[in-house]
């Protein structure tokens, strides 16, 4: 059902591009010999790599055991990453069919680029008490509150050219409009009434406290290491971020409630059962079924 949802956001948000359109297995069993051989031949080159190393070894003695690398060659090629997306106008909610007791809930619309300073980041951190901790908003409603889930989380997710709002959670079947009733009036609330000064030093703490705890591991080391790479980021953005979430207003937060989080324009996923909630469904919207092939 997660992977429904997820298949069905895509195609809705971008359309017949190669983030909207999902594998199949008539697509694969089309694949030819020589179609793999020109795929690995663009996709895997120097070119468009990079490399991390980390672990208990110095520069000095890995860059010898890497040396082979310079003998990969490759043609210097472009892709064009600025696709297309599909524009959201009004709010339809879209019914994949698929019965069983949990309903998968997304809510999602276009958003910011990744930056790690400007709007987006900010934006994250207006999200935080909305949706993007487990004491959120939305969580302590829908989970601790009704116990309509588990868990709900909403955040961004940004590339180099375009990013995504999105809220999702796995709800009891039943619930379904329910708990879709109280997303929206937790949204409304956020969005026309703002962060509490309460929430905002909470999210600070909490923030700022756990940023020591994201690069412990190797693993979490690598990730690092690469965005660095990938964005071209100097050594001291972290600390900067930290100036940035200890500096931020009450007004600020509610501001970019209001830019960002849009009430009016977004796409719904609901994966269900069709014959027991499209007719629960009709009072949030227009009601369409989609077909995940």
């Amino acid at each position: 059902a997660n992977n429904l949802a997820s298949e069905a956001m895509a195609t809705l948000l971008y359309g017949k591009t190669i983030r909207g359109i999902s594998p199949s297995v008539k697509g694969v069993e089309k694949l030819k010999l020589q179609d793999v051989k020109d795929f690995y031949k663009k996709q895997y080159n120097p070119h468009l790599a990079s490399l991390v190393v980390v672990g208990d070894v110095t520069q000095e003695a890995i860059m010898p055991q890497l040396s082979f690398l310079n003998d990969w060659k490759g043609e210097k090629i472009s892709f064009n990453k600025e696709l297309a997306v599909e524009q959201i106008n009004g709010r339809t909610i879209y019914l994949v069919h698929k019965p069983g007791p949990q309903s998968i809930i997304s809510i999602g619309h276009h958003a910011l680029k990744y930056d790690t300073e400007g709007e987006f980041f900010k934006a994250n951190v207006m999200n935080f008490v909305f949706g993007g901790a487990f004491n959120s908003r939305l969580n302590l409603n829908l989970r601790e509150d009704k116990g309509f889930t588990y868990g709900i989380r909403s955040g961004f997710d940004g590339g180099e050219y375009d990013g995504t709002f999105r809220i999702q959670s796995s709800v009891r079947s039943e619930a379904t409009d329910s708990a879709l009733t109280e997303i929206y009036k937790e949204m409304s609330n956020y969005v026309t009434n703002g962060i509490t000064e309460s929430e905002l030093e909470f999210t600070k703490s909490a923030i700022i406290n756990s940023d020591a705890l994201k690069y412990e591991t190797a693993f979490q080391k690598s990730r690092f290491l690469a965005r660095i790479q990938r964005y071209g980021l100097d050594r001291e953005f972290t600390k900067r971020q930290n100036e940035i979430i200890n500096g931020i207003t009450v007004n600020e937060i509610n501001a970019l409630a209001k830019k960002y989080i849009d009430q009016n324009n977004h796409v719904v996923v609901v994966v269900g059962n069709k014959h027991v909630l499209k007719k629960t469904l009709e009072k949030f919207g227009k009601v369409e079924e989609l077909k995940i092939k």
